[in-house]
């Protein structure tokens, strides 16, 4: 019997990569494929769904964009961010990322759809929209992003700018008043772009849980280390006991009180020191 020939061979070899790689690969396609749409699409998508709230007293007031998890807007533990807040003296906008285009928890948090990259585009059209509303000091903005939404939000910093996934084009001054960035355990792993670091200088503060089973949570300690040595405003807070979502009450029972305490505390002080 005639061996095949070592072309042959390369053939099939090359093809049963391509079959194993592509059978790996499929099940994020949604994820990797993407339509790109202006950002004036996008925010016709966001702006039905997005919730205000104002705080007492007569503006323009500071504001922070909140950006939820993989889990979606979760509207008990949302509005109770919203109402700290506000009790802060700053408006509150909750960005609801989901709901105006049919995701679910399952198919994001597996990863399969809408990866953080893909939803800096949220963050853009966002930040535009609070531009125009008469009640926003437009120079004393921050970002607020919790797992999913951590990720996204120092993406954006990543990006600072530049055409993120699924957007048409970039926007040059697309983080313009944005003062301090606050990300609660945020996913610290390829594909995230900020995983090679960022150029922006706006400061971050994270909040990581040292007991964290939804995210590698050393990952982030050593690319934060990193960072921190290359000279980035970049500060984080590790509690070492705490589990992913040790911030309220949600369908984790993670919830510490008391770690929740100290994270807002820090979170207060960031965000005052930075607005200020």
């Amino acid at each position: 019997m005639k061996k095949p020939g070592m072309w042959k061979i390369l053939l099939i070899t090359l093809c049963l990569l391509v079959f194993a790689g592509g059978s790996y690969f499929w099940p994020y396609r949604n994820a990797l494929f993407v339509s790109p749409q202006s950002l004036a699409d996008i925010a016709v998508e966001l702006e039905p769904h997005y919730r205000m709230f104002m705080p007492q007293g007569k503006g323009p007031f500071p504001a922070v964009l909140v950006f939820h998890g993989c889990a979606g807007p979760e509207p008990r533990l949302s509005q109770q961010r919203a109402e700290w807040i506000t009790r802060q003296g700053y408006v509150a906008l909750l960005v609801d990322s989901f709901s105006g285009r049919g995701y679910k928890q399952d198919e994001v948090c597996s990863g399969k759809r809408f990866w953080g990259n893909q939803r800096v585009a949220d963050v853009y059209a966002s930040l535009e929209y609070m531009r125009n509303q008469p009640a926003v000091d437009v120079n004393r903005m921050a970002l607020l992003g919790y797992a999913h939404g951590g990720w996204t939000i120092l993406d954006a910093l990543a990006y600072d700018g530049e055409r993120p996934i699924g957007a048409l084009a970039g926007k040059d001054d697309a983080l313009n008043g944005v003062r301090g960035v606050v990300a609660y355990y945020p996913y610290c792993e390829l594909p995230a772009h900020f995983t090679t670091g960022w150029k922006s200088s706006i400061p971050v503060q994270a909040l990581l849980a040292g007991q964290d089973s939804i995210m590698d949570v050393q990952a982030c300690v050593q690319l934060f280390d990193r960072l921190n040595s290359e000279g980035k405003a970049l500060d984080y807070e590790l509690y070492p006991q705490a589990e992913h979502g040790f911030d309220g009450k949600n369908g984790m029972n993670a919830y510490d009180p008391a770690v929740a305490g100290k994270a807002l505390d820090t979170m207060a002080v960031f965000l005052d020191k930075q607005f200020k």
